[in-house]
């Protein structure tokens, strides 16, 4: 049960808004330069994790590593891929962990 709910039954109530997106202009498909800039630097953390992550990967050979951040990532968010750090430090989760795991 989650919020007084039964979890995986969901009725028309439970989204009472449409969010569907129904534009015909094309153009609203897209992102600015600036939003691309934006969207990159509020991910940052999320993409040095990837990287981090990636890098680990057992089954990925160095040349495919390489290839996903420097080719890929680089041509969507390129000082995201350069850069090992970010202008907002990583949060420290820690605490909300060992919370979940009822250790404090």
């Amino acid at each position: 049960e989650y919020a007084g709910k039964t979890a995986g039954i969901a009725s028309a109530e439970d989204f009472p808004y449409d969010n569907s997106h129904k534009t015909t202009d094309a153009s609203d498909l897209f992102l600015s330069d600036e939003s691309k800039v934006a969207l990159c630097q509020a991910l940052c953390n999320e993409i040095q994790v990837y990287k981090t992550i990636i890098r680990k990967a057992a089954n990925l050979k160095v040349e495919d590593v390489e290839l996903s951040i420097l080719e890929e990532l680089k041509g969507i968010c390129p000082t995201e891929a350069l850069n090992d750090e970010c202008e907002d430090e990583m949060p420290d989760i820690f605490d909300k962990i060992e919370a979940r795991k009822g250790r404090q």
